[in-house]
């Protein structure tokens, strides 16, 4: 049985077997090995009113089994939260959340909720179960979906994501191809209202500055952890789906999840044309206009970019009149006349390619320093996105590795000065987290020791000075700072205090 499974490396999903019996995963991406996924449930294992049969997915949250609802004798997809995060309280405020979500939606294209409850130490919700394929699987297999079939999903799914907009004020926030389900009756069905956001209700379920979505369909002002995002968030990564549907892989493929994100913030549109000749204009004006970074450029509602949908149908289902083409053959005469006036133009002739010349040097510099101009833009756009998530995140050792990441990404976008300003930030990061360690480190071992002193204090207090000088002697030779100048010197002159101390009284 295929699940999807997020590299920890490198951060892109992969299909893997449950059934295959091997100890190592190795990820097609990055090729790096990790323990194959085990399954936190065995087939037969009882929670609730529910039977595992087996497990037939892997979310961020928690996992998907297939499971047999006992009292209704049927089959149903039951949702488990990871041990590791069952005792987070807002983990457990974000499941159930989801569970009122579902529950205040009745739609045929959204997987109905069944019941949500705790048993054996385990949160669980359960769903209806729905037969048929999600479109990631689909698409992992080598599916290219035609013009026509995409955009009639993609309108379903428009339609689906128009009524929890209008009805109930719900953006979705991960539409992806995984969370797409097409049933064996060809029924177009929307998952996982796990990250869903009720604009009425204004819930705050997530970290500030926490981005909410998958990296390779996530709007521009998603992956800048924008809390004013709005219907068209969906809009785009609907767009950014349907790029994947008819050209076999994501608008933005790119090394890791910084790169992606950065590409969705900086770098144009691609035209999905170059991967699939048989995409019509229209359809890469369609892709265009719901990916535009600005969503202001986007389509104004759902409503309008379905009827826009409706008539790139409408004129598939027309037949194209094709005009005539004018007659080929020429008279004689004509062909004279041509031959007479080329042999007579050609001075003319080397004047016009030396103008022609000319210009495409011209074009040629242009297009030059055009290109200079976008990779600037591109490495500024991305530098500022760094510094943003840097004042965002403020603590020097919090998100380093990240905030490092989105300074290089800047630095090779290939603008040189960007390049430079973006390594001094690097180093400065580097520095500001190397001296906050030692500050810490520091103040750890002055604590340390004085805990130990103030011990020390206590049994001189009761007259026990050879227990203080023990204590403070073991400390300085096995403590865990044993090998640290500074805390041996202060040791050093504590036990030489309380041996001055020991003798006077001894004297008395």
């Amino acid at each position: 049985m295929k699940n999807s499974y997020t590299c920890p490396a490198c951060g892109k999903e992969f299909a893997w077997d449950d059934e295959t019996d091997e100890t190592l995963v190795r990820c097609p991406s990055c090729k790096g090995e990790m323990i194959a996924p085990k399954a936190l449930l065995d087939k037969g294992f009882r929670l609730g009113d529910y039977e595992v049969i087996r497990r037939i997915g892997v979310g961020g949250m928690g996992e998907i089994y297939l499971a047999d609802q006992l009292s209704m004798k049927r089959c149903v997809a039951l949702k488990i939260l990871h041990d590791d995060i069952a005792g987070d309280k807002a983990y457990i405020q974000r499941f159930f959340h989801e569970v009122r979500m579902l529950a205040a939606i009745e739609h045929p294209g959204i997987v109905r909720a069944i019941e949500a409850g705790y048993d054996k130490g385990i949160y669980f919700l359960s769903m209806e179960f729905v037969t048929g394929s999600d479109l990631k699987r689909m698409l992992d297999d080598g599916k290219i979906f035609s013009e026509a079939d995409a955009l009639k999903i993609v309108r379903e799914l428009a339609k689906t994501l128009k009524y929890v907009w209008d009805s109930k004020g719900i953006l979705h926030r991960d539409v992806k191809p995984a969370n797409i389900m097409i049933s064996e009756d060809l029924e177009v069905k929307l998952m996982d209202l796990g990250i869903s956001k009720n604009i009425k209700e204004n819930l705050e379920l997530t970290v500030p500055g926490m981005m909410v979505g998958s990296p390779q369909y996530v709007s521009p002002e998603q992956a800048k952890a924008d809390k004013t995002i709005d219907f068209r968030a969906d809009i785009y990564s609907l767009g950014a789906t349907l790029y994947h549907m008819i050209c076999g892989e994501p608008p933005f493929n790119r090394e890791n999840s910084v790169a992606i994100l950065a590409a969705h913030l900086s770098d144009p549109v691609p035209d999905p044309r170059k991967k699939n000749r048989k995409i019509s204009l229209a359809c890469a004006e369609l892709i265009k206009k719901m990916m535009a970074k600005k969503r202001d450029e986007r389509f104004s509602s759902w409503q309008s970019l379905i009827s826009s949908i409706d008539s790139m149908l409408a004129s598939m289902e027309t037949p194209v009149r094709r005009s005539e083409s004018p007659g080929s053959a020429a008279s004689s005469s004509s062909a004279g006349r041509a031959k007479s006036i080329f042999l007579h133009s050609k001075p003319r002739i080397a004047i016009f390619a030396l103008l022609l010349l000319i210009l495409l040097a011209l074009l040629i510099n242009l297009a030059i320093v055009s290109a200079g101009q976008e990779r600037h833009r591109k490495a500024k756009n991305l530098y500022d996105t760094a510094e943003k998530f840097i004042r965002d995140n403020p603590d020097p050792l919090r998100e380093i590795r990240v905030k490092l990441e989105m300074l290089e990404s800047a630095a090779k976008a290939g603008d040189p000065k960007i390049a430079k300003i973006a390594k001094k930030r690097m180093g400065e990061v580097v520095e500001f987290a190397k001296r906050e360690k030692s500050g810490i480190e520091k103040k750890q071992k002055i604590e340390s020791f004085e805990e130990v002193r103030q011990k020390a204090y206590s049994l001189q207090i009761k007259g026990e000075f050879r227990k203080a000088l023990d204590l403070l002697t073991k400390y300085r030779d096995e403590g865990p700072y044993s090998a640290d100048p500074e805390l041996r010197k202060l040791a050093d002159r504590e036990i030489e205090f309380i041996k001055r101390k020991m003798t006077k009284e001894e004297g008395q």
